[in-house]
């Protein structure tokens, strides 16, 4: 007889713990996983404590058999995403799931029922919780340690989620370069004109006019990102707690 699968909200401290501890027995073999932060992840999925909430709403499932965490999803609907796409998407994150197509029928299920109730035609993820957090499925390079801020997974999961009619949204590409070589001659050049010219300044992030910086930050990020694939707007406090993490 199967084993029944039961996802239920995650409700309470004790069972944030129960989502943050889940995915650490999936990876006692893999030498590549990086362990989060706990206190870090822990204050990440807090409404009180990350700015995300601010402009979201999200919720955490656990998904059991006979009371054993076996997986984790979280669905989220964006406002400030929706402000900046009419395209009815929301989003899931956070997935992570032992090799059982059933179980990740039921998170990916549940998380898109979640979404449904809430107005959205359509799920894509994973994000964690938005595109300016981690985010992305990790299809190749699996005997590669984690980039920061790129989704790092099991072989599995690929094959498990297209089982469930999902397909690719979008190629996100982690490059690695060494710091300690020189940088490529155009990409010099540009470096080396731009120091000569009178009109540019570099200078260090004066922390006695945070305010003032981050202000410029945000400004100058935003701008240049604006056209990218799912762009969604850092905002300040979104910045400054990005920044004291990192």
């Amino acid at each position: 007889m199967a084993e029944s699968i039961t996802v239920r909200p995650v409700a309470g401290k004790a069972d944030v713990r129960r989502f943050l501890d889940m995915p650490f027995p999936l990876y006692r073999d893999d030498r590549n996983w990086v362990a989060p932060l706990y206190l870090e992840r822990f204050e990440h999925l807090d409404p009180t404590k990350n700015p995300y909430f601010l402009h979201a709403e999200a919720q955490l499932f656990l998904a059991e058999k006979d009371g054993k965490p076996v997986g984790r999803i979280s669905a989220q609907s964006d406002r400030l995403r929706r402000e900046h796409h009419a395209d009815g998407v929301g989003q899931f994150g956070f997935l992570e799931a032992e090799d059982d197509a059933s179980v990740f029928k039921a998170l990916l299920a549940t998380a898109g029922d979640w979404l449904k109730a809430r107005g959205h035609k359509e799920i894509q993820g994973p994000f964690n919780f938005s595109i300016n957090d981690e985010m992305g499925m990790l299809v190749s390079g699996f005997d590669t340690p984690p980039n920061m801020m790129m989704g790092h997974g099991l072989p599995y999961y690929p094959k498990r989620i297209e089982e469930q009619g999902f397909h690719k949204a979008k190629d996100v590409i982690a490059y690695e370069f060494d710091v300690a070589t020189e940088l490529p001659r155009a990409m010099r050049a540009t470096y080396e004109k731009a120091l000569a010219s009178e009109d540019i300044a570099i200078r260090p992030f004066d922390k006695k006019h945070l305010d003032r910086d981050l202000d410029i930050v945000i400004s100058i990020f935003n701008d240049a990102w604006s056209a990218n694939w799912g762009f969604v707007p850092f905002t300040r406090e979104e910045l400054a707690l990005l920044g004291k993490n990192l």
